[in-house]
């Protein structure tokens, strides 16, 4: 039987700060999530974009996660790329649900003065009057384009990390 298996989630960014929920079954036959990986088409498109991942209701990561921190350049060996979870995340058939939004113009955001509480849309955050600045592509994306985020699914034991 197989020990390891990558589960793709393949989502489609239609426009600047489009904001995607996503829901799939993990693979029933592999036990725990032992890492993820965001992949991108342009390097400009990981710029301010942020994942929230949540496994059977238990929160992995908050919708605001910099993506940045789950991605690699290209000189990073293959075996290297995925962030590693020091956590248990379980797998075997869980429901996962996400959230991707795109930060084409997160950069320009601001929380108008006003403490952010919950799930908000990019809508939310937009002044009233955009400058041409925050209404244009400031990252140069092309869309539409696909981000791939990758899960590594296994059924091996979580191995003590050694403390840091």
């Amino acid at each position: 039987m197989k020990n390891h298996f990558w589960q793709p989630i393949r989502i489609r960014i239609n426009s600047a700060g489009a904001s995607i929920r996503f829901n799939i079954d993990s693979d029933k036959s592999f036990k725990r999530v032992k890492g993820i990986w965001v992949s991108y088409p342009q390097g400009a498109a990981e710029t301010g974009s942020t994942l929230g991942l949540s496994c059977n209701n238990k929160e992995v990561f908050k919708d605001d996660h910099p993506v940045k921190m789950l991605t690699c350049g290209p000189n990073v060996r293959p075996n290297q790329r995925f962030f590693e979870f020091e956590e248990v995340v379980d797998a075997g058939g869980s429901i996962i649900n996400g959230r991707y939004t795109d930060g084409a113009i997160n950069p320009y955001l601001t929380a108008n003065g006003q403490a952010i509480s919950g799930v908000l849309g990019v809508n939310d955050f937009m002044p009233a009057t955009p400058n041409a600045a925050q209404a244009a592509n400031p990252n140069q994306v092309v869309y539409p384009h696909d981000v791939l985020i990758l899960l590594w699914l296994t059924n091996d034991e979580l191995t003590a990390h050694p403390v840091r």
